[in-house]
């Protein structure tokens, strides 16, 4: 027996028995493993592995120690705190985890010090620019915007010329999607430093975003310039390059680069060679690309804080708790139905929900809400769980059974406390809460508001998975399954189950729009759509694209490039040119291809 084994004999003994792993020896081998994940960063598969473990062995206190370094790690400090604590109750002659808590607890202390320290001198000496212009970099790299940004205006009332502070005030326009500020000051930089490098990128990307296209391509060739090969300012470049309709240049300025292409800036630029393939009818390298960047992604720095398997888990709750027979599905008395009712935008990412948030932005009576996380943060409000992970939001328990019993009255208001702290409302109009990832909060929105209308954006299956296998997602737990075709098929499959059992047991108001419908006829669904929200018909609508330009705080998700131009087609069914790539997954999709009444996948004519 190891030294471990005989120090932490009586701790092995498991709460629910040893079927898990057999025997003491499997036991250790499974350590092992975990260990070998760790020491090759596959932070995900240990911490996976640890949790397995102390699901039959809670008071292991080796276990938890291990378990907080891979935290650790991944940058979670607080929950590995509340690991090595627990570690230490259990065996508290752990001189090396005491050591270990006093080192990640002095840590924050000394930030937290640094910080009382900066703001004390700058209290006591505002005439100190230097310390000033510190403190506010100090906060905005602490995710301290607002008070960043009252710092740096403060600095430059007294300094007017500080471009350094321009630039970071810019920087905190950028994380408030306050992009018109953000430029201004951008813009004020380059009147100082003609050559701010920064400046030059940034003024570029929001031009981009902008669609002000020519001024974004000049800002970019100055900003090559002065760095000819710099990744981020080559791909910015190809990507104005292709929205211009220069597919060639683009491809022949990206293409030399791809071979050396790593980090971050090597996923955007594997993934815009994807898309100038795609253009172009290169489908065997558009499609080598879009692997080689989601490769590169799943193998960053913010990966290591995501796991798939959460979200995955939320859907399969949500599906349980559908099925469960000791779930009260009756609708609340209508007493309690009081106050504003919102509509809900749902569907699948990359299923045209984009598209018809801003149709319906477009109409005078109607405000569209775009992927605020409200209804999340209001399960989680009344669940009292957390919302938020080191790696991005935390699945949730967003089945019904999570809120069953509470004050429908009380949940209704809380939905809006958070809607009015996430979003600016215009009066009298009709707020559309548009957000895809909801359609697995189905069964909360029923139970809160039994009444609400429901627009469901529909896509062909394989024309979805592919476009959210093609997009450059930021890493979340969700997102984080579109990364290989197969992980993408099995999360729509899931997804689209708990939507289609939905449909069958909830008293839901239901409007499904077809995307492929959409494209081709947009005045008769979006009449039929204004008409089932109860609105009149307004001609405004269909010239969606100004009002998406027009707009100050553009639209962020990966559509905005395709809402500012007018309707289109070329997406419609483009999965056919990767057909190959779907065959294997054919059985799994055929279902639901069927069932949302498209062709069947098994007649397509290969030829």
């Amino acid at each position: 027996m190891s030294k471990l084994s005989r120090q932490h004999k009586k701790k092995w003994i498991p709460r629910r028995g040893t079927q898990e792993f057999g025997s003491e020896s499997a036991l250790a081998h499974e350590l092992n493993k975990a260990q070998v994940y760790q020491r090759n960063g596959m932070l995900n598969e240990a911490i996976g592995l640890y949790e397995q473990i102390l699901a039959t062995f809670p008071e292991n206190s080796v276990v938890l120690g291990r378990l907080s370094q891979v935290l650790l790690q991944q940058g979670k400090s607080d929950q590995a705190l509340l690991l090595m604590k627990k570690a230490l109750l259990i065996d508290p002659a752990n001189k090396k985890v005491e050591d270990r808590i006093s080192e990640i607890e002095g840590a924050k202390l000394q930030k937290k010090n640094m910080l009382a320290d900066l703001r004390r001198t700058v209290a006591q000496n505002p005439s100190d620019l230097e310390k000033l212009f510190e403190l506010g970099k100090f906060l905005l790299n602490g995710d301290k915007v607002d008070e960043a940004i009252v710092r740096f205006r403060k600095l430059l009332t007294v300094k007017p010329g500080h471009f350094e502070a321009m630039a970071c005030l810019g920087r905190g326009y950028i994380l408030k999607r306050d992009l018109i500020k953000a430029a201004d000051q951008f813009r004020q930089v380059l009147a100082i430093n003609g050559e701010h490098f920064e400046a030059l990128i940034w003024l570029a990307t929001l031009g981009e975003l902008n669609n002000e296209l020519e001024q974004a391509e000049s800002y970019i060739k100055r900003a090559l310039a002065i760095e000819p090969n710099h990744l981020k300012a080559r791909h910015l470049h190809a990507v104005l390059l292709r929205r211009r309709g220069k597919m060639t240049e683009a491809l022949e300025s990206l293409e030399p680069l791809a071979d050396c292409s790593h980090g971050s800036d090597g996923e955007q630029v594997h993934f815009e060679l994807g898309k100038l393939h795609d253009r172009q009818g290169n489908y065997e390298k558009a499609m080598h690309h879009y692997i080689l960047g989601n490769n590169l992604q799943t193998k960053g720095s913010l990966y290591k804080h995501i796991d798939k398997n959460r979200y995955l888990t939320g859907v399969e709750q949500a599906l349980t708790d559908l099925a469960s027979k000791s779930v009260q599905w009756s609708v609340a008395d209508p007493k309690v139905l009081t106050g504003e009712v919102p509509a809900f935008l749902l569907g699948f990412p990359r299923s045209g929900t984009t598209l018809l948030d801003q149709i319906l932005d477009s109409h005078p009576a109607v405000q569209v809400m775009e992927e605020k996380e409200v209804m999340s943060d209001t399960m989680a409000a009344i669940t009292h769980q957390t919302t938020y992970g080191v790696g991005g939001r935390e699945a949730l328990n967003n089945s019904v059974s999570a809120i069953q019993g509470m004050d429908i009255s009380a949940g209704r208001e809380l939905y809006f406390m958070k809607v009015d702290h996430l979003f600016s409302r215009l009066p009298k109009r009709m707020l559309i809460d548009k957000h895809p990832l909801n359609t697995v909060n189905i069964s909360a929105i029923s139970y809160l508001f039994p009444e609400a209308k429901i627009i469901f954006a529909l896509r062909h299956p394989c024309d979805v998975i592919l476009s959210s296998f093609m997009q450059n997602f930021v890493p979340n737990h969700a997102m984080a399954n579109f990364t290989t075709i197969k992980d993408a098929v099995h999360l729509y499959c899931r997804v689209m189950t708990l939507w289609q059992k939905s449909v069958e047991s909830l008293p839901l108001n239901v409007h499904v729009v077809r995307y492929e419908s959409l494209v081709e006829d947009l005045e008769g669904e979006a009449k039929k759509l204004l008409g089932f929200l109860g609105l009149e018909w307004y001609e405004g609508v269909l010239d969606f694209h100004l009002h998406a330009r027009s707009k100050k705080k553009k639209t962020v998700t990966p559509s905005y490039q395709q809402v500012v131009e007018p309707i289109y087609v070329r997406s419609k069914y483009r999965w056919l040119n990767y057909r190959k790539w779907f065959e294997p997954h054919f059985s799994e999709l055929e279902p639901f291809v069927v069932g949302f009444g498209y062709d069947s996948l098994l007649q397509i004519n290969k030829d």
